[in-house]
């Protein structure tokens, strides 16, 4: 077990002059051509989680790039700290998925069956909550919680939260529509496409890689009755349908995007929860990836919020 990758590198050094370097970086990664990126989630709930709870999990696909693991401080009093996975350096990362302390997970996907343009104009029409993973993670302790506020759902992309009783996913539709989809006891599993009905019309092009990983990990869900964290790491790392539209991408000439991490977690009836993450620190670490399995007082110690 690495209990070494747990850092805080929230509110030090010269916060004024790094975060206008990053409004600059941002505004300049905008204008790069962004490629057809992708990410798979899926979860299992009560009476389909062996010992009960929930499972949840996120493969996250990208062009490789450098990635870290970072226990942040709540930005107001009174919220919740969390453990994330960023990606990017430092002064752009992002996060794209955590815990918090309460137990309450949760992940983003990309939207690629849209285009660019309508994207843009999406933006500029609805403009999307900006940090909401953050805020979700720093303020909610249960997926009811959350959703309470579909306001911060606002935005082209899809999110799944979990905690130990219930599993959701929301779809940010083009013209400012918040969908969610809650489940219980049962599985769920969402890739890059809309799935809803009131959105499914907006799936303008068809991307490949969304519907047959998809198709595979929703086979791969109802294949047992009960799953456990190993049960999804094995999913996760499905590799039958080649380079590009496996659960684990590997990518090939034309198609670069690739998983570069994989993070499980496993929120038990009781409260107390594992991580497990796997993951590049460096952008050329494919096959050398760092493996991370901590429990709940590892990562929050024993003052953690219930």
């Amino acid at each position: 077990m690495d209990r070494n990758q747990i850092s805080d590198k929230s509110g030090h050094g010269s916060r004024g002059m790094r975060k206008a370097l990053a409004v600059m970086l941002g505004a300049a990664f905008l204008c790069l051509p962004v490629p057809a990126l992708a990410c798979t989630l899926y979860a299992a709930q009560g009476t389909s989680v062996a010992g009960g709870g929930t499972i949840a999990a996120k493969n996250r696909d990208w062009r490789p790039q450098e990635q870290s693991l970072h226990l942040m401080e709540p930005r107001q009093s009174g919220g919740y700290r969390y453990y994330g996975l960023y990606g990017g350096p430092f002064e752009r990362r992002q996060l794209r998925g955590g815990v918090n302390e309460a137990g309450l997970v949760a992940y983003s996907a990309s939207v690629s069956s849209v285009t660019k343009k309508q994207k843009a104009a999406a933006a500029e029409a609805h403009p999307p909550v900006q940090g909401t993973l953050r805020k979700v993670l720093e303020r909610y302790a249960t997926v009811d919680a959350a959703l309470q506020h579909p306001e911060l759902f606002r935005g082209v992309r899809f999110i799944m939260l979990a905690d130990r009783s219930e599993t959701a996913y929301i779809e940010g539709g083009l013209n400012g529509e918040v969908c969610i989809e809650r489940c219980q006891n049962g599985i769920l599993a969402h890739t890059n496409h809309y799935l809803s009905a009131d959105l499914a019309a907006q799936n303008k092009k068809y991307y490949e890689s969304s519907h047959k990983r998809y198709d595979r990990v929703t086979e791969l869900l109802q294949a047992q009755k009960q799953y456990t964290l190993d049960d999804f790491i094995r999913i996760g790392e499905d590799r039958t349908a080649g380079p590009v539209n496996s659960l684990w991408r590997t990518g090939d000439e034309k198609s670069h995007t690739q998983t570069v991490a994989q993070m499980i977690v496993w929120l038990r009836p009781d409260g107390d929860f594992t991580v497990y993450v796997k993951y590049r620190a460096a952008a050329d670490d494919a096959g050398r990836e760092q493996t991370v399995w901590l429990m709940k007082q590892e990562i929050f110690g024993d003052a953690a919020n219930k």
